[in-house]
């Protein structure tokens, strides 16, 4: 077992696991730094890839063209030229969840994204109400996702 070592705040968890899979968690938050939004700074609720290859959360990413209106803009993150084209990441969507959702990615960056995600979801329940829409999807099923909690 590691003893004490201080691991971005996780120190207790740090000392129940042995070397190597302390180890194996590490390398899982850094891997998880890479699909930190360089806009916004957090995990995307709804991760883009842009043509300049980075992950970014598609609102940031949006607004941040709409304050640029040529066909051809500058990366925020490499500073080169490229195209607003925006392509769904889901792997990286689905990935951020599981991880997130298994205690995999913890701290900070997981319980602001669990906390966005909550604001999202109670958004939708309210426009939905607003909009007197049915509380259950098609063919009386309930809507896909509506068994998972965020608390």
């Amino acid at each position: 077992m590691v003893q004490h070592q201080h691991t971005g705040g996780h120190t207790f968890l740090a000392s129940l696991l042995t070397p190597s899979r302390l180890r194996a968690w590490q390398v899982l938050h850094e891997a998880a730094d890479e699909w930190l939004c360089p806009i916004t700074t957090e995990l995307p609720l709804d991760p883009v890839t842009a043509e300049d290859g980075h992950v970014y959360e598609r609102s940031a990413i949006e607004a941040w063209f709409a304050t640029r209106p040529e066909p051809q803009v500058k990366s925020p993150m490499i500073n080169e030229t490229m195209g607003k084209k925006l392509l769904p990441a889901v792997q990286v969507k689905s990935a951020i969840e599981k991880m997130v959702k298994s205690g995999a990615i913890c701290g900070d960056k997981a319980e602001r994204w669990t906390e966005r995600l909550r604001e999202e979801e109670e958004a939708k329940e309210l426009r939905r109400r607003a909009e007197g829409g049915p509380e259950r999807g098609e063919r009386g099923k309930a809507p896909c996702g509506a068994h998972i909690t965020t608390t």
